[in-house]
């Protein structure tokens, strides 16, 4: 017994220094946070999401008796952020206890100025996209995993808040465990600055799931993507598919032939793909490479000429050289854990530290920049239009 208890300052020595040498500099653990305020009457909320083609949704929840009303207009470009005299009136309905406002026929080529108006308060004012025209530049940010490192996800929304993005996209761990609502509740508080004027474009990941699906209840799932969670987008000249790893993906599944129908749409109006899913083909951290998802999109890939695909999982940041003309990233330091990686053949960049990672796209080209918490620029790259083989 004596020598059993002898190796207890051992493993205790080692599990101190795998902390230490996992999480950044200056990281003081997943204790409460104390939320800044930002200036919403709400308990969630507003926070905005794409539904369709030239359609969105404004997301509100708090225990009201009356519905709020969004007030909304078109903004003309390069102008002041100002109420108009008569704006659009849009009256919320209760969805799943959430007050939703849909707006629709929203041109690809106009801003949406709003405000929300309750019985206990209005919002400042807001503004966002739901598309941009063929050709015309636009931004968009990615980043996973956020979980429970609630301070580092702070630091990412304040300074992802002045980039002015279009859109975000999550690959997947939005929260630490998936069924319990409060922490949906910190992280949609956290994420307020940025998703109340950017449409939030999420793949679900293993630690969202639950039996209470309160992943597919925040989305609004059920009712604009038939409870799938899968689904695509169009912005400007990219579709942007977010795909759902905790279910068959393989060919003959559901999925892959809604992936396929997908690809096949973007070919046809020569479109650059962005594809976003939680666990990662490619990766040389904790959980590793996943050769299934090699298999299939080593023949989509050059068969549809995808050009991007997102991942998380692994709490690092690894960029790929070009797989069958396919970049591969994992970005996922959104406030999980960080992780040790060992670069492979295919690594082009990796790194280990909290990080979100800006897209600048420019016709058929995609330009991006992985950004730390310092603001510090670690990996700069261009991706250029990959062309369809032709064997479909």
């Amino acid at each position: 017994m004596n020598v059993h208890r002898s190796r207890y300052p051992v493993l205790l020595g080692l599990a101190c220094v795998w902390i230490a040498a996992c999480y950044p500099q200056g990281w003081r653990g997943a204790e409460p946070l104390y939320l800044k305020s930002n200036r919403t009457p709400f308990h969630i909320g507003p926070y905005v999401l794409k539904t369709g083609p030239q359609r969105g949704s404004i997301v509100v929840e708090h225990d009201l008796r009356e519905p709020p009303t969004v007030l909304w207009w078109l903004r003309k470009p390069d102008t002041p952020l100002v109420a108009p005299d008569a704006p659009n009136r849009t009256v919320t309905r209760n969805v799943d206890g959430l007050w939703v406002a849909v707006l629709e026929d929203v041109p690809d080529d106009r801003e949406v100025g709003y405000w929300i108006e309750s019985e206990i308060g209005r919002t400042e004012l807001h503004r966002f996209r739901l598309g941009r025209p063929r050709g015309e530049r636009f931004r968009f940010a990615a980043l996973g995993d956020t979980r429970n490192g609630h301070r580092v996800h702070r630091a990412l929304m304040e300074a992802l808040a002045r980039e002015r993005v279009d859109f975000v996209i999550n690959s997947g761990d939005l929260v630490e465990t998936g069924g319990y609502k409060d922490q949906w509740d910190l992280f949609w508080q956290i994420e307020q600055p940025v998703v109340s004027e950017a449409p939030l474009m999420a793949a679900v990941g293993n630690h969202d799931n639950s039996r209470r699906n309160l992943f597919r209840r925040w989305f609004l799932l059920d009712e604009w993507a038939q409870g799938n969670r899968y689904f695509m987008h169009d912005w400007g000249d990219v579709r942007i598919i977010c795909l759902d790893s905790e279910i068959e993906m393989r060919p003959g599944s559901a999925q892959h032939r809604f992936l396929v129908g997908a690809l096949e749409g973007a070919a046809a109006e020569d479109r650059l793909v962005v594809i976003s899913f939680h666990y990662p083909p490619y990766s040389s951290g904790a959980h590793g490479p996943n050769p299934d998802l090699q298999r299939i999109f080593a023949d989509l890939g050059p068969r549809f000429g995808i050009e991007l695909v997102l991942n998380g999982h692994d709490h690092n940041y690894e960029r790929t050289h070009p797989q069958e003309g396919v970049t591969f990233i994992v970005a996922a330091s959104g406030g999980a854990p960080i992780r040790r990686l060992s670069p492979n053949q295919w690594s082009a960049a990796v790194r280990t530290e909290p990080h979100f990672v800006l897209f600048d796209v420019q016709g058929k080209t995609i330009t991006g920049r992985a950004v730390n918490l310092d603001g510090s620029i670690f990996d700069t790259f261009v991706i250029a239009d990959h062309p369809v083989s032709g064997s479909q």
